[in-house]
């Protein structure tokens, strides 16, 4: 995460931890398509399709989609609705916004819980067409839920520290989201 904080920038863990939650979706977006691609080749060209193609890509655009999720909290991209929030004083908005960051950590703490749970129950099921383990593909929505919390706390640790913004200071706050 970019912030203006020079240590935090030059941390190593920080460099890999923001890649790799930058380029996996990327990677699996691609890879997604390749695949999608090759079945409608395979179905409508040669005529036979690939068994395994739509299952894989199903289980790509979850994790997708949850690893997106926590790079789309890091950029501020999440769809949210602050249309009262915003008519709301600086001091209750910052409260209000603070309230939602840790009720989605909540929320997430219990996705993850459950959908750890969900997977190791799952554990000895195989799926149709790959025949692996169903926990490997439903491990993302755990792995996912951990990456969204870790940026969460990460982001409401430096919106405490960093305190209510007037509205005159907003658009210099768009500097934090930027890489």
């Amino acid at each position: 995460m970019q912030t203006s904080d020079p240590k935090e920038s030059n941390n190593k863990i920080v460099i890999i931890w923001n890649t790799f939650e930058k380029y996996t979706p990327i990677f699996l977006l691609i890879a997604m398509s390749v695949i999608i691609v090759a079945q409608v080749f395979f179905r409508y060209v040669i005529g036979s399709s690939l068994r395994w193609a739509e299952e894989v890509g199903r289980f790509l655009l979850i994790a997708i989609t949850f690893i997106g999720s926590a790079y789309a909290f890091r950029r501020g991209t999440h769809v949210s609705v602050e249309a009262v929030v915003n008519l709301l004083p600086p001091k209750i908005a910052f409260l209000v916004h603070i309230f939602s960051r840790i009720a989605s950590i909540i929320f997430f703490g219990i996705l993850l819980i459950y959908g750890y749970e969900y997977a190791m129950n799952n554990i000895n099921h195989l799926t149709p067409a790959t025949r692996i383990s169903v926990a490997i593909p439903y491990m993302s929505i755990p792995i996912g839920s951990a990456m969204i919390i870790i940026r969460l706390v990460v982001l409401t640790i430096q919106e405490l520290k960093r305190g209510v913004i007037e509205e005159d200071q907003v658009e210099s706050m768009t500097e934090i989201y930027k890489e």
